[in-house]
């Protein structure tokens, strides 16, 4: 797993700041004058991203910091003070919102965009939500995925597939409709 670690300058002493079974995406900021070193990461959903934090000093439990209610991706632009961030949410069918929020109580005090004209846009294509599903491996690891089908879908007919494979947080491969790769 990919972690933040904080390590003695003589190196004998390390601790893991960000324990767990999963992959932190991104190191955001450090608050000294509180203790709090702030990050990406989703402990419960690897399809997801959140905003934590856990006390530099490896005490006490990791947080999240980002509202339980906003599911999909969310990042930050942090302060130097760690107190105030600009922050933008979207997920599978909403485009991106920007808002300015303090931290650590993620209080929403401007929506700097709210893309209200796309997400009319987006709505009226009535778009049929995706299907999400996991599969798993042969070696048994869960692959997520997600099927999204034409608004007139007709399961009688033949429609061609394009298939895109999530390599992981750090990187991703694509997979063209006729079987063809290249990395992002």
């Amino acid at each position: 797993w990919r972690h933040i670690y904080k390590v003695s300058r003589d190196g004998k002493n390390l601790i893991d700041l960000t324990p767990g079974e999963f992959d932190v995406v991104a190191f955001i900021s450090i608050d000294e004058a509180d203790g709090w070193l702030y990050f990406i990461a989703s402990p419960d959903n690897p399809a997801q991203r959140y905003l934590q934090r856990s006390k530099l000093d490896g005490s006490g439990q990791m947080e999240q910091v980002t509202p339980a209610g906003l599911t999909g991706t969310n990042s930050y632009q942090i302060s130097a003070d760690s107190r105030w961030a600009i922050h933008t949410h979207s997920s599978f069918m909403q485009p991106p919102v920007h808002d300015l929020v303090s931290l650590p109580d993620h209080k929403s005090h401007l929506v700097l965009e709210d893309n209200a004209e796309l997400a009319a846009k987006i709505e009226a294509l009535a778009i049929v939500a995706p299907e999400f599903f996991s599969v798993a491996a042969r070696d048994g690891l869960r692959l997520d995925g997600y099927m999204l089908r034409p608004a007139d879908f007709d399961p009688e007919r033949t429609y061609p597939i394009i298939n895109y494979v999530y390599g992981e947080p750090a990187a991703q491969t694509v997979l063209d409709a006729w079987g063809g790769s290249s990395n992002m």
